[in-house]
Formats: structure tokens, sequence, C-alpha cells
């Protein structure tokens, strides 16, 4: 990757044709076995011996034989076994996975990789708008309070979730002018939006 950024960035200098990595080619030789760099010094000399004289005959291969060679290569590169890991897991995380799969093929890889990022940031803004928050109902020295812990950041997607769950769960487990304790012993992080959202309930 480095070599291509460089390739690029000398490249605009000149006017040339942008430089890529194949990355079907890549595969290919991975599977056969090359593990330095002459491997691509000899696949560039191979690749342009082969446009010099044999470019008349590769319309004789089938599509079929050229996409065989291509799968055969990065075959190794699909990850079946972490499926079943995943789902014992989190369950939640097959929804990028087969949504960013099922994407892949009936759109195209580009549209696909873009669905499973969308998936994924909207399921880290569901996890920050509704964070886990434990509620307790606690007697001590004869007196009586709520204790309130949620066990991640509260930012501001998630601070008027907090706070109606707090009043919800002060009126549902006794008189609403019960005392309630805000355990932030587990908060990592909070805004100014949130902390101003916890200040109209003191």
């Amino acid at each position: 990757m480095l070599a291509v950024g460089l390739c690029n960035i000398v490249g605009c200098l000149f006017s040339s044709m942008p430089v890529n990595a194949s990355f079907s080619r890549a595969a290919v030789s991975n599977a056969s076995g090359i593990r330095t760099t002459i491997g691509g010094i000899y696949t560039g000399v191979m690749v342009i011996l082969s446009l010099t004289f044999l470019t008349p005959y590769f319309s004789y291969i089938p599509k079929a034989t050229l996409a065989s060679v291509i799968i055969c290569a990065v075959l190794f590169m699909v990850e079946v076994s972490i499926v079943k890991p995943m789902w014992k897991i989190n369950k939640i995380d097959w929804i990028p996975l087969w949504g960013t799969f099922i994407a892949c093929l009936l759109l195209g890889i580009e549209i696909g990789i873009l669905v499973g990022v969308v998936i994924d940031v909207i399921l880290l803004l569901y996890y920050n708008a509704r964070p886990r928050v434990t509620v307790q109902k606690i007697s001590e020295n004869g007196m009586e309070y709520v204790k309130i812990t949620p066990s991640s950041s509260v930012l501001f997607p998630s601070a008027e979730y907090v706070r109606e769950l707090i009043m919800k769960s002060n009126i549902e487990m006794g008189r609403s002018s019960n005392m309630v304790v805000l355990d932030c012993s587990k908060i990592s992080r909070a805004d100014f939006t949130s902390a101003k959202v916890m200040r109209r309930m003191t």
C-alpha cells in the first residue's frame, strides 16, 4: 500500500495514469506461495510479455475459466468459521454481516460496503442513544431511594432517554417525591447536553 501511494503521489506530478494494485492478482500470487517482492517483478514482466505477444489469443479463453481462477484464489479469504461465534457472542453483529453480504450480491461491491458502513453507524448511534441503565430500589437506615446506574457513556443522543427513564422508574417504584441517586461510577463519558439534562432534574 505504501508503494501504491508513493507511485500515485509521484505520478500525479507528471500527469500519469492512477496506479492501483490488483486484488485478484495479489490473491493468486498469495495462493501460489509467493512471499517476496520479486514475485511482483516476475508478474509484471509476464504481464508485459503477455500483452505484447499473447493478446490475440486471450479471446479464446472462456470467462468462466478466468473467473474460476480468481474464485479459487480468494476462497481462502472467506472466513466462514467466524459466523457461528459471532452468533453466540452478539447476535446483532449478524445484521451488518448479512446486510453487507446481500447488498454486495445485489448491488455490487462498492454499494455493498457502503451499506455495511451505514448499518454499523446506525447501530452505533442506537447504542449511544439507548444505553443500558440499571434501576434499583434500596432501603437503608429507614430511608428508601431509587438508585439509577447507567452502564456506559451518557451523551446527547441518550440524555433525554436517561432522564425519562429516571422519572418513570421513580414514579413506578413509589411516590414521585422519592429520593433518586444517580450512580455515575460506570459513566466513562458525558457531554454538556447530558449534564444540562441531569441538572434539570435536581
